[in-house]
């Protein structure tokens, strides 16, 4: 009776706690989730039930974040807004803005954001304590929350004049070809996701750039670092790239076929075998569990995709610092088998 006691208190806690920082911290933008087919979630003037309907949305629906409030003790609603070409049925093009319960979104704060209202294809990595790390002109800055208001890529920049096909000024994938000045000593989760967008549409010249400049680069075919294993300086990764050479990477562990080559074919391989959604988590985990050649001061982090059945793979990046920068020591694929 008592664990059962303490474990409620501690679950009200929690809510109390989420709840706060939901009000407190509102986030950027939500997804509407937890209605049935058959039903909808009722948008309404004021954050009330009761209240006057101004527009409904389906599940899966996602629109902006402005405020989030307690309307009773155990009621939190939220005011949304439209977001350009996020249309629905029951809330389009200059759908008013409304309030909705917070038991049916779940939420997220990474998207492209106006700073004070003013837009150049800014972009939120996510917020913690009111704080949010955007990409401003090449360069992550802390912003409040409070100056920040969430918008689909076809409203993040202030146009003066009508230039056509204004839509793809923001196109998310040049996010990611903006390299920041300050990106490998800045937190390290965003860096993995610029690796691995990087290495997944082949833009390797830019992994050249953080190359770690005196323990080089690790590469392992297996997924871990306790056979076979390749290092290479920034230049010999270059080279051995653009010359297209092939190279030994060991034996597969069911018939044990030598392994030959070459990196293009090395990173494709691992493309053209991926069983993704687009989404994923990136967490640190221990670089010892790999066998990592490198044992002083490296940190690790693993792209984490949701995957059915046994066809896993996840993209490991170890790092270590160089002065006050961290740089990409070694890279592999954990994975179901080889």
């Amino acid at each position: 009776m008592k664990n059962k006691i303490i474990f409620l208190i501690a679950f009200i806690i929690t809510i109390i706690k989420a709840n706060y920082i939901i009000t407190e911290y509102p986030p950027l933008f939500a997804k509407v989730v937890g209605v049935r087919g058959d039903d909808i979630l009722n948008v309404r003037v004021n954050p009330d039930y009761r209240s006057t309907k101004v527009g409904y949305l389906p599940n899966g629906a996602v629109v902006k974040i402005y405020k989030c409030k307690k309307s009773n003790i155990d009621s939190i609603w939220c005011k949304i807004g439209h977001l350009k070409r996020f249309n629905y049925r029951g809330y389009g093009t200059l759908a008013p803005d409304g309030w909705v319960n917070v038991k049916y979104l779940t939420f997220d704060s990474n998207g492209y954001v106006l700073i004070d209202n003013v837009g150049k294809c800014y972009y939120s990595f996510g917020c913690k304590s009111g704080l949010c790390d955007v990409l401003v002109n090449n360069y992550f800055k802390s912003i409040n929350r409070d100056k920040l208001l969430g918008v689909s890529r076809f409203n993040a920049y202030n146009l003066v004049e009508n230039i056509e096909n204004r839509e793809d000024i923001c196109n998310p994938n040049s996010i990611y070809l903006k390299i920041p000045e300050n990106l490998n000593r800045y937190r390290l989760d965003i860096f993995v996701e610029y690796i691995n967008w990087w290495i997944e549409n082949e833009y390797y010249k830019y992994l050249f750039r953080y190359i770690h400049p005196t323990n080089g680069f690790y590469l392992s075919f297996y997924p871990n670092f306790a056979k076979e294993y390749h290092n290479f300086t920034k230049e010999k990764l270059f080279k051995y790239i653009r010359d297209n050479k092939q190279i030994y990477w060991g034996e597969s562990e069911g018939r044990g076929d030598k392994i030959y080559m070459t990196l293009t074919q090395f990173f494709k391989y691992f493309r053209d075998r991926a069983d993704r959604d687009g989404r994923f988590k990136i967490v640190e985990v221990e670089p010892n569990r790999f066998y990592f050649p490198i044992e002083e001061r490296v940190v690790a982090y693993e792209v984490r995709h949701k995957t059915l059945g046994y066809g896993w793979q996840n993209l490991v990046i170890f790092f270590k610092k160089y002065g006050d920068r961290y740089y990409i020591v070694g890279l592999l694929y954990n994975r179901w088998s080889i």
